[in-house]
């Protein structure tokens, strides 16, 4: 798999907050990756196995995922899930 577009120092940071996350996702038999972090503050996810195309999915990035990035990560401006 390909290694995530952006500032390393970035990518460590969200890689930490998804490493915490992530048996959340395996439980329910899905997985994620980080895809980038862009200039902006952007960070994009892209969703594998069961999460790939699940609604609680979207709920749990939103509810889970989105707020850990934001309380942790002083310039973090939002989440995106890539297609």
């Amino acid at each position: 798999s390909k290694a995530p577009f952006g500032d390393p120092e970035r990518i460590a940071a969200v890689e930490a907050v998804l490493e915490r996350l992530r048996p959340h996702f395996k439980a329910d038999g899905g997985d994620m990756r980080l895809v980038r972090v862009d200039e902006f503050g952007f960070v994009e996810v892209s969703l594998h196995g069961a999460c790939d195309g699940c609604m609680a999915s979207t709920l749990t990035l939103r509810g889970a995922l989105e707020p850990e990035l934001r309380r942790e990560l002083d310039w973090f401006e939002g989440l995106r899930v890539a297609a």
